[in-house]
């Protein structure tokens, strides 16, 4: 029951962007943004977030979120064990570069792929964070960073005029690996 009431209490908390400075600081436990709060933000704070997306460069290509900072595909294989931000730099895409250097600016960072609905080891965006929060010695402040709920999924049927292409379809293999032991309930015992 105090899970149910601590996952309660995150629930109603007000969108980052009409917090304090103060207050975002003491925002330690949140982890996600929802697709309003992202699109809100676009519209009222574009200067204050950076927007990494982790799907595949062809996936960033046929449909992306509408947005000056966005930068396209951190290539899923640099995300492991041993990388390095500055690593990652050098291998994105050029058009990605110049958005890339602006993490050391921007207070918040969101990351988003095909369809997350949680943050843990087993995902790409995990160990960008990781990276990023670890293994990133240019940037002194470390920014905010918070996946999308959902995912681009979530936010192309939320705010199709705020994509590339809203008629993209997600790609079969990357539905099938949605799929994880966590997944599973198993009815009790007792």
């Amino acid at each position: 029951t105090e899970v149910k009431k601590e996952m309660e209490s995150l629930e109603n908390l007000p969108p980052i962007s009409q917090l304090e400075e103060t207050e975002k600081v003491q925002l330690v436990s949140r982890q996600s943004i929802t697709c309003k709060e992202l699109a809100d933000m676009m519209e009222t704070e574009s200067k204050k977030i950076l927007i990494m997306d982790c799907r595949t460069y062809e996936d960033f290509n046929a449909s992306h979120i509408k947005f000056n900072y966005s930068i396209c595909s951190v290539p899923r294989e640099l995300c492991s064990i041993g990388m390095t931000a500055s690593k990652i730099g050098n291998t994105i895409p050029n058009e990605s570069k110049v958005c890339w250097s602006l993490r050391k600016d921007r207070p918040i960072i969101i990351f988003v792929d095909w369809f997350s609905t949680s943050l843990n080891r087993n995902t790409h965006i995990w160990w960008l964070k990781d990276i990023l929060t670890n293994w990133d010695e240019e940037v002194d402040v470390k920014p905010e960073m918070l996946f999308l709920e959902g995912g681009y999924e979530s936010f192309l049927i939320k705010y199709p005029t705020k994509c590339t292409d809203s008629h993209v379809k997600i790609p079969r293999d990357i539905v099938t690996q949605a799929f994880t032991i966590d997944d599973i309930e198993y009815p009790s015992v007792d």
